[in-house]
């Protein structure tokens, strides 16, 4: 048998050559049961790439580097086609979340393999192909999903061959043809008295003027808070839709003229292929369909002249009101943001936000840093409620889903290990405790290709499943006890909340900021979080008699306090404080 492989670097068996050994490249290649099914084929796992901290902030680090060489480029590029005089914080705000998210999928994919080459002998690999696909998506939304596709990867790796080759590598690469059968489905709206009201309220801010707007637009606030905050500051409460806009089609002469060729240097260089291949991938919507959403924010009744703009999550994924926030802040309209959920001043590779860097003022949940937008506040969002229902019995194991394959490690490689974990974690428990158990899957796991259901139930056909058509705070209220398996901002709502709750996970405090760690230590001393499946059934067997004599101690009273004074602030007056921050 040789000791050449061919690597395979998608689950697509047509990638999968006809008797040769095989290297998939990681876990994906294998979605479950696949793995189990591989009677009579001869293959190894290639090691993961990119795991361990030390690479993760080395590969962060390049992030930046390629980040802000790109936006040099871009800026020069987009402002002449699009006649435009924006700066860096205007592009930014435009697409800074997909530029950064592009880096990092370029460090995963073109490092991933550059080290499988380094440690394997690769003969070769096989690509599929589709004229009529590419990949360009028509907003960074669709390119996060594009990203867990068999089609797009296999295309990008291409791509990373390609490019590789050039240097020496010399990896034959052979094409397959390839059939696009999946589509994104549009749920149907609803016709119910729901989408009614809203109708009519869409219909009201094309007619109603607020002289002088503050544009409030998914300030991530319950409805009855944002109609009150409206109020309060002295204009008709309005609710916003995603705005719509005409598509065009893709202008491959014009990506073809950008193409940003650079001179090969002595070796391969991560940031070079991703500044050469950036119009291959850049989304519509920044560059074929941007006058079309700047037309359809002028049709759309949104204020010309707003005294503010005031969001908390629409920064990222709305393209129409990022082009629209951009041309505010060009105009000096200030531009407000609140935060909106957890990592905000505790997470490792992302310092600072997008958000952060671009508002003129960013109202955190408690903490301050060292950026002037940086002011401390308070949660914003609803938080769960302390009292218990009468029966308050359950152990509620809140779930993470599998990360999506946007950054610079090998997401499939730890959840696979995050998974070990949970089930250790129910296999330890006692059997009076384990009969209370109920596992609470987040949503996003029926759009991921891991099979939590079939895993779970493979491990124990007895498990149970919450039930996600039921809110996660009415399963907090029925709950003894909540334990969390990630650090979520569930953590954050629930400490606020004084709600009992642990918390564990793996790789220690690898994502945490050094500034954060010893506030989450503190926690860890009082039981809160544990850092091993060990520690925290100890944790739980030793209280689970009496949850509310132990979480009421003075000790640990204290400590979450402290926390939360830093990361989940309470505010009884919050709609009030608001307002301050906006007028101020």
């Amino acid at each position: 048998m040789t000791d050449h492989f061919l690597l395979v670097t998608i689950s697509d068996e047509k990638t999968w050559g006809h008797k040769e050994k095989l290297l998939f490249l990681g876990d994906w290649c294998l979605p479950y049961p696949k793995e189990n099914n591989l009677k009579g084929i001869d293959y190894v796992k290639a090691m993961p790439y990119g795991t361990e901290l030390s690479i993760k902030d080395r590969d962060y680090q390049i992030t930046k580097e390629i980040v802000e060489t790109a936006l040099d480029l871009l800026i020069l590029k987009l402002n002449q086609i699009h006649k435009k005089k924006y700066g860096k914080r205007q592009w930014r705000i435009i697409l800074g979340h997909w530029l950064r998210r592009y880096a990092e999928v370029c460090i995963n994919r073109f490092n991933s393999i550059e080290d499988c080459l380094k440690k394997y002998k690769v003969k070769s690999t096989i690509i599929l192909q589709n004229s009529e696909l590419s990949l360009i998506s028509e907003t960074s939304l669709q390119f996060v999903h594009a990203c867990n596709q068999d089609f797009w990867n296999s295309l990008f790796y291409g791509k990373v061959f390609e490019y590789l080759n050039r240097y020496g590598f010399d990896i034959k690469l052979a094409y397959v043809g390839f059939e696009n059968k999946s589509s994104i489905a549009k749920p149907l709206a609803e016709v119910n008295l729901k989408s009614k009201l809203k109708n009519v309220f869409y219909f009201l801010n094309g007619i109603l003027k607020n002289k002088g707007e503050y544009f409030l637009y998914n300030a991530y606030l319950p409805k009855l808070d944002h109609i009150y905050l409206s109020i309060k500051l002295k204009q008709w409460p309005k609710f916003y839709r995603i705005l719509e806009y005409n598509k065009t089609e893709i202008n491959r002469e014009l990506r073809k003229s950008l193409k940003i060729k650079l001179l090969d240097k002595n070796k391969p260089d991560v940031r070079e292929f991703a500044l050469e291949h950036m119009f291959e991938v850049l989304p519509k919507c920044y560059l074929e369909d941007f006058e079309s959403i700047e037309r359809a924010v002028v049709k759309s009744g949104w204020p010309k002249e707003p005294k503010v703009l005031l969001t908390a999550n629409a920064f990222d994924y709305d393209e129409p009101f990022k082009i629209y926030a951009a041309s505010k802040t060009f105009d000096r309209i200030k531009y407000l943001v609140l935060q909106h959920g957890n990592n905000y001043g505790t997470y490792r590779f992302n310092l600072p936000t997008i958000e952060e860097l671009t508002s003129d003022k960013f109202l955190t949940w408690g903490w301050k840093e060292d950026l002037d937008q940086q002011i401390p506040g308070f949660v914003i969002k609803k938080k769960p409620e302390n009292a218990k229902s009468v029966n308050s019995s359950q152990l509620l194991l809140i779930e993470y889903p599998l990360y999506h394959k946007i950054v610079t490690w090998d997401v499939y490689a730890e959840f696979s290990n995050y998974f070990e974990e949970q089930k250790q974690f129910v296999s330890s428990l006692k059997k009076e405790i384990k009969d209370s158990l109920s596992v609470r899957l987040h949503p996003d796991y029926k759009i991921r290709d891991w099979g939590e259901i079939s895993r779970w139930k493979d491990f124990d056909k007895n498990i149970k499943f919450d039930d996600l058509n039921q809110s996660v705070n009415d399963s907090i209220r029925r709950s003894k006890l909540v334990i969390f398996s990630y650090d979520s901002t569930g953590i954050l709502e629930n400490l606020s909340a004084n709600v009992p709750m642990m918390a564990f996970w793996q790789n220690n405090y690898d994502h945490l900021r050094d500034t954060a760690i010893p506030d989450y230590e503190e926690l860890r001393k009082v039981g809160i979080i544990h850092l091993s499946v060990e520690s925290i059934i100890n944790q739980i067997h030793g209280v689970w008699q009496n949850i509310d004599s132990w979480w009421k101690q003075e000790e640990l009273q204290k400590v979450r306090i402290d926390f939360c004074q830093k990361y989940a602030r309470s505010e009884n007056k919050k709609i009030r404080k608001v307002v301050e921050f906006i007028r101020d």
